[in-house]
């Protein structure tokens, strides 16, 4: 027999936070709520906007909504595998028709792209800001648009636009 036990304990970490209700919601990887307390800084967390907030959400409960599940699998993911990206993103919001926006804490450059093929088109900007040349785009108020299959448009402010042939 052993003269001792083992124990590890891992704090849940937030992944997103939500305002639902006039109340912050924080979220972890597995789609467990958490309590937001007001000393702790949540700065560095992605805000997520849904089109249609169904609140019914309780703290310590893993929610059974079907967007707020595929938001934390699609975030863990980014989180993982594009971990510039994640740590750039300051707000994401999922629009009725399918399209997905994340706003970019520098800057404020909003990044536009199909929900359903998130990560292969994040991946495009991945490569895209692999050119050193490129990184003053994800810095600047622009707004760049992955919703096209071959190309990446780059709205710079409210003059013209400019395509970048996709490095992919």
């Amino acid at each position: 027999l052993p003269d001792g036990i083992k124990i590890t304990i891992t704090e849940r970490e937030p992944l997103f936070l939500m305002l639902c209700d006039d109340r912050w919601l924080a979220f972890d990887r597995y789609c467990y709520t958490l309590p937001v307390i007001t000393d702790q800084s949540f700065s560095e967390l992605p805000v997520v906007a849904l089109p249609k907030n169904d609140c019914r959400f309780k703290t310590g409960q893993k929610t059974g909504n079907k967007t707020v599940v595929d938001i934390c699998r699609k975030l863990d993911t980014m989180k993982n595998q594009l971990p510039l990206l994640y740590a750039y993103t300051s707000a994401l919001t999922l629009h009725a028709d399918n399209q997905m926006e994340i706003n970019l804490i520098k800057g404020g450059t909003k990044v536009v792209f199909n929900f359903d093929l998130y990560l292969q088109q994040l991946k495009k900007i991945d490569i895209f800001l692999g050119d050193p040349n490129n990184l003053k785009y994800l810095t600047s108020s622009r707004s760049i648009n992955l919703k096209f299959k071959d190309k990446i448009i780059i709205l710079p402010h409210q003059t013209d636009s400019k395509e970048r042939a996709d490095a992919a």
